[in-house]
């Protein structure tokens, strides 16, 4: 094979690699976009539910620890 036949196949190669790059990415941010706005309302709620379950574990402790003490 000649130098210009391999340049050439690589420069055909990378570009089929690229491409599928491309396609790949603009899948994944349609993707994300469409689930973004649907999900992130879902996992609002779901933090907010986090912090009032850890929030009232934080205060059961305390209570505990207080009745500890004036036992």
């Amino acid at each position: 094979m000649r130098n210009g036949d391999i340049a050439l196949r690589l420069s055909v190669v990378l570009s089929v690699a690229g491409f599928i790059a491309l396609a790949a990415s603009l899948y994944e941010v349609d993707r994300r976009e469409k689930s973004s706005s649907g999900s992130a309302a879902v996992n609002l709620i779901e933090i907010k539910q986090q912090v009032q379950i850890q929030a009232l574990d934080l205060r059961l402790k305390e209570l505990e620890d207080d009745l500890r003490r004036r036992r």
